[in-house]
């Protein structure tokens, strides 16, 4: 499934590693992807596979709690702001 993001689109969890490159200067990369779509998408450095693939459950927990938190003090609407920002970030809006 990939959901429009109005500039573009991407691919929501989970993704799955789908194995290690293991010749060359790619030694130590990992290709991974969404695991309904079955295919490599990024290829990316060992210590970096944890984030990525938790990246789309961080995009909606942060959407979930932007839409549902009130702001109520200066320091709130800032960090609202800020929150808003990184998702239209992540989502290609900007």
């Amino acid at each position: 499934m990939t959901t429009d993001s109005g500039n573009g689109a991407h691919t929501p969890g989970p993704w799955i590693e789908h194995g290690e490159l293991t010749t060359g200067s790619m030694q130590g990369y990992i290709a991974i992807g969404p695991a309904k779509v079955g295919r490599v998408i990024v290829v990316v450095h060992r210590r970096d596979v944890a984030l990525v693939k938790a990246a789309p459950d961080m995009l909606m927990a942060l959407k979930e709690f932007v839409e549902n938190q009130p702001a109520i003090t200066r320091g709130d609407i800032d960090r609202l702001a800020k929150a808003k920002a990184v998702i239209a970030k992540a989502e290609g809006r900007t």
